[in-house]
C-alpha cells in the first residue's frame, strides 16, 4: 500500500504539482470551452491514465528496475537499429533539461517576486542546491 502511495503521490506531484499546470490553469482552460472543455477533461484523463497503466504494465511483467532496461523492452532488446534508441535518449534528455531549466528559472522568479531577490542569484541557489 505504500509504495502505491508513493507513486499515486510521484505521478501527482509530476503532472501537477511541477507548476507547469496548477489545478487553477487546468480549470480555466478546460471550464472556458464548457461541455466541450469537460469532454477534453475526461479524454486527457484517460489517456494519461492508459498510458501510466500500460507502462507499469510492461515494468511489472518484465521486472524493469531502471530507466535502460525499459527502453530495450520498448524498442526490442536485439533491434538491429540502436540508432533510434539513441534518438530517443537524445528527446528524453534533451527535454528533462530544458524542464530543469524552467524549474530553475521559476524558482529565481518567485525569489525575486517574494523576497526582491536578484533572479539570477535565486536561480543559482537553486543550481548550487541541485
Amino acid at each position: 500500500m505504500k509504495n502505491i502511495l508513493n507513486l499515486t503521490f510521484v505521478i501527482i506531484g509530476t503532472l501537477v504539482g511541477a507548476g507547469f499546470a496548477s489545478g487553477q490553469e487546468i480549470y480555466t482552460f478546460f471550464f472556458s470551452y464548457g461541455i466541450k472543455g469537460i469532454i477534453g477533461i475526461i479524454i486527457s484523463s484517460i489517456i494519461t491514465g492508459s498510458i501510466i497503466y500500460f507502462c507499469l504494465e510492461i515494468i511489472r511483467k518484465n521486472k524493469i528496475e531502471n530507466y535502460k532496461d525499459f527502453i530495450d523492452v520498448i524498442f526490442n532488446k536485439n533491434t538491429s537499429n540502436k540508432n533510434i534508441k539513441k534518438i530517443w535518449n537524445i528527446i528524453i534528455n534533451t527535454f528533462i533539461l530544458i524542464t530543469f531549466f524552467i524549474m530553475i528559472a521559476g524558482f529565481g522568479a518567485y525569489f525575486n517576486q517574494q523576497y526582491g531577490l536578484n533572479v539570477i542569484l535565486g536561480s543559482s541557489i537553486l543550481v548550487v542546491i541541485t
